[in-house]
């Protein structure tokens, strides 16, 4: 981005100038931003607006994208980039505190930028002062040694309160959360240590796991195997270049705990506890926001309930375009296993396809890809194409348990 030439004072100073071509600058801010910018028109707003959009995006970063307490986008930016900018999706906020501690499990990568965004937390912990905790795992680790870090995590928050919890759990952390619970998961065979972890979780919500595996860990066993360097896999994965990632067979062990065929004896063994809450969602998202993979008939057939109810939060017509990380993955993402042995496809999020997500009752469908349904990556305010914003959602997920009693 081009520095300032002249913008010491506040973002209303009309004489702020960004450089020769404002329209760029607000490109080049909003592409670091992670947001869509393949509609940008430079002659759809004027030459003051231009830079008066440049320079807060400079002095401001992303957090600029968002106008005002109520979180939503500049209209004038809007109208640059073309962005339909719908009103935000989801209930708003409820007034009462929940009843258990809610914690957030962050997933198989503890990186920053694919882990929960201090956003959602904030406004968790702003229903009603809701006491929320941020849990981080051992990252590349498989399902046994991760289960054992929540219940080290949860035993530390509770803190000799006798009390139980609410997990939300993302992606891989669904698998851990089950597994701490599950009487032939970590404490198979321990029958005390086994009631006492039951005992201290009230409810289980999963967001994007693959709880029937994922493609993407038999495509990424099969580049393991293959001989290649670890950074060619980290490139596949999306994973930065500065993330250590476990050797070639501790890496293989957590990788072949997700594929296709091991989620089927992992659910075989992993039953659900008696008296926990279980729930779930799924992200759909497009490549480039194009309409035909997945197809709305796709989708359709998909994001349905038990009771085979369409289920998808979304204003119509919306479309999440994925994340260029994600366009590696996405081919493998949405497939399978029927009950036969054969392949299926349907919608995915880029990494886990919605069936896999299914675990206990689903709530349907987010118009997200797998880094938006945690705040990530970038995301400052809501979604300019869906109105999707993560923090809302569960800030409404929350509220939820908490007028369930949880």
């Amino acid at each position: 981005m081009k520095p300032l030439y002249a913008c010491a004072f506040a973002l209303s100073m009309a004489a702020c100038t960004v450089g020769s071509n404002p329209c760029d600058d607000v490109h080049d801010a909003l592409a670091k931003c992670g947001m869509p910018v393949g509609g940008i028109d430079c002659e759809r707003v004027d030459d003051a607006t231009q830079a008066d959009l440049a320079t807060r995006l400079e002095i401001g970063g992303c957090a600029a994208i968002a106008s005002g307490a109520s979180g939503t986008i500049d209209p004038e930016l809007c109208k640059l980039a073309g962005w339909p900018c719908p009103p935000p999706l989801g209930r708003a906020p409820g007034k009462k505190r929940t009843r258990y501690p809610v914690l957030f499990v962050g997933g198989i990568d503890g990186t920053p930028i694919f882990d929960w965004s201090p956003r959602i937390l904030q406004a968790a912990a702003a229903v009603h002062g809701t006491e929320v905790h941020h849990v981080a795992l051992s990252p590349w680790a498989p399902t046994a040694e991760r289960s054992q870090d929540l219940a080290y995590a949860i035993e530390n928050i509770r803190g000799g309160r006798d009390l139980r919890v609410n997990l939300v759990c993302y992606a891989v952390a669904g698998l851990d959360c089950r597994h701490l619970v599950s009487e032939h998961g970590l404490f198979d065979g321990d029958a005390a240590s086994w009631q006492r972890a039951r005992d201290s979780v009230a409810s289980i919500t999963t967001i994007a796991t693959p709880h029937r595996g994922t493609q993407v860990a038999d495509a990424a066993l099969s580049v393991l195997s293959s001989g290649l360097l670890l950074d060619t896999l980290q490139g596949m994965l999306g994973i930065p270049a500065d993330v250590a990632l476990p050797d070639h067979s501790a890496l293989a062990e957590t990788l072949e705990g997700l594929t296709l065929g091991a989620a089927a004896s992992f659910n075989a063994a992993v039953t659900d506890a008696d008296g926990i809450f279980y729930q779930s969602w799924a992200g759909v998202s497009h490549v480039l926001g194009q309409d035909k993979e997945p197809s709305e008939d796709a989708i359709e057939e998909h994001c349905v309930d038990a009771n085979g109810h369409f289920q998808m939060l979304r204003h119509p017509g919306t479309r999440d375009t994925m994340n260029e990380l994600l366009w590696a993955t996405t081919g493998f993402a949405g497939a399978t296993l029927e009950q036969d042995g054969r392949l299926a496809f349907g919608p995915a999020d880029g990494m886990v396809s919605v069936e896999s997500a299914k675990w206990g009752q689903f709530r349907g469908c987010l118009p997200a890809d797998h880094y938006d349904v945690i705040g990530e990556i970038g995301h400052s305010a809501p979604d300019p194409m869906t109105g999707f914003d993560a923090p809302r959602f569960f800030a409404g997920l929350v509220s939820e348990l908490a007028e369930w009693g949880f």
